[in-house]
């Protein structure tokens, strides 16, 4: 389909916010688990939590097509009547549905604005209609205002598409290409930002940052209590220095924005619409500036987070589970032959599988350094189709981000009687499903110097896989004599 916004294969984080009224399109979601939490409202004020970022997934089937997945709840977008004939955006789908016939059906076109290819128009593809706002005409209940529902296009709504990776985290330690951590340092009586620390517990290595609601940054070096900016007017050269106190954010030279790419993250500054690099110049040696380009190696860094241990206790909301992927195995199969004109009784066959479980805690919106994590969790899992929550949490050490695997060796012995002339085959199935559910969380962190911090998130993301609903077949096949 031509005339769309072009987007990676890959899932792609996003913000919408209205050219009208600068609002950010949310989520409802936590509202409330009625139908009415499943809608969409313009009244985000930042793109820094789950309930404003939405994952678009390109179309398998359609060209220029995507799916609209919610960051909050996991749920895609589908288009539903509700409140008599009109057609409303929910994000209530379990899975994406590619059939255009299907009144499930959750393909939407971002329909570019000719003047603004950055700005777009929801369109959905079986519907033919755009969406726009509707607020409520009485105006007698605050939560059922700004809600997007189906119009023609000339009523549509207009929204700016931001497009994000990971949020970086509130403090980080930034490592270069040559292996040394970004230090503050006072040369030239300037205060300069250097890669030459090799150790992360150095007080001047470390840095804050702070999120702005259009999903950008200003970063503080901690050693010196000043922003970083990017010094396009001074004699010394094209450097970033920790000399800004700034905070309304009106100078685009102290604002940065993340992106994660080859297994580093960049950072692009607005300012001068570069990256940041690893630079060497007469005056300065491996400074920071921002003269780079995204695919240049001096570009590449590390983000390290300061942290000797983590607990994270995690709040699951199983009600907005997604199960897909389902897949019937076979696991083990037995058989035994009767040769004698007679039935043998209580023939013992025995089945020896391995049952492997799978599950993972991730974030969606912010990035997490490999760090020691110890856990506490509700423990769920697939059960004849459905998500079960076990009584019993989990508490462990865990890799944050990473799957963990068990694997459990079952032996089944089962016992028939065999008729005569009769071979009998006993095939042990199982369904294994892949499942995610979103969950916040509360992030105590020990500092490297000892301070205690504790941050509450929203953008928890648990992913699981195991095999249930294991049944027995029995198959008997006559032999001749």
């Amino acid at each position: 389909m031509s005339n769309s916004i072009m987007l990676s294969s890959l899932s792609t984080c996003a913000a919408f916010r209205s050219k009208s009224n600068c609002k950010y399109l949310r989520s409802c979601a936590d509202h409330g688990k009625g139908a009415d939490g499943q809608l969409l409202q313009l009244a985000g004020d930042d793109a820094e939590n789950p309930l404003t970022r939405f994952f678009v997934e390109t179309s398998s089937k359609h060209d220029g097509l995507v799916h609209i997945r919610c960051g909050y709840n996991n749920k895609y977008w589908v288009a539903e009547k509700r409140h008599g004939d009109e057609w409303w955006i929910a994000s209530s789908a379990d899975k994406p549905e590619e059939d255009l016939s299907q009144e499930s059906c959750t393909l939407f076109q971002l329909k570019p604005v000719k003047e603004d290819p950055k700005t777009v128009r929801f369109y959905h593809a079986r519907l033919g209609k755009c969406f726009g706002i509707l607020s409520d005409s009485k105006g007698e209940n605050e939560a059922y205002e700004a809600l997007l529902h189906a119009v023609d296009e000339e009523q549509s709504e207009q929204f700016v598409l931001e497009l994000f990776q990971y949020l970086l985290p509130k403090y980080v330690c930034f490592k270069g290409d040559n292996g040394k951590y970004l230090t503050a340092q006072s040369l030239h009586n300037s205060p300069f930002l250097v890669f030459e620390s090799e150790d992360i517990k150095d007080p001047t290595v470390m840095h804050t940052t702070t999120p702005n609601r259009d999903g950008t940054m200003r970063i503080k070096s901690d050693h010196f209590d000043r922003f970083w900016r990017n010094s396009v007017s001074t004699n010394l050269g094209p450097w970033i220095l920790a000399d800004s106190s700034d905070t309304n954010n009106d100078d685009p030279n102290t604002l940065f924005q993340a992106w994660y790419t080859g297994g580093a993250f960049r950072l692009l500054n607005l300012g001068s619409n570069q990256y940041c690099k690893r630079l060497t110049m007469s005056n300065l040696e491996h400074g920071l500036s921002a003269t780079g380009t995204r695919l240049e190696p001096w570009s590449r860094l590390q983000i390290e987070e300061p942290v000797l241990s983590r607990k994270i206790t995690a709040f699951l909301r199983s009600e907005n589970a997604v199960i897909f992927g389902e897949k019937l195995l076979i696991l083990a199969t037995a058989s035994v032959t009767n040769n004698t004109s007679s039935v043998m009784p209580r023939v013992k066959l025995t089945l020896d599988y391995t049952l492997v479980e799978m599950k993972g805690w991730h974030s969606k919106v912010h990035f997490k350094s490999p760090v020691p994590t110890l856990i506490t969790s509700e423990n769920v899992y697939m059960q004849y189709g459905f998500i079960a929550v076990s009584p019993m949490f989990f508490n462990g050490l865990i890799s944050w981000g990473a799957s963990n695997v068990k694997s459990s060796k079952v032996t089944e012995e089962r016992f028939i009687d065999v008729p005569p002339m009769t071979k009998v085959t006993i095939t042990c199935k199982g369904v294994m499903s892949n499942y995610e559910l979103p969950f916040s969380y509360r992030q105590t962190d020990e500092l490297v110097d000892g301070e205690m911090v504790t941050l509450q998130y929203d953008d928890g993301l648990y992913t699981g896989r195991n095999v249930h609903s294991i049944i027995y077949d029995t198959k008997e096949e006559k032999i001749d004599q």
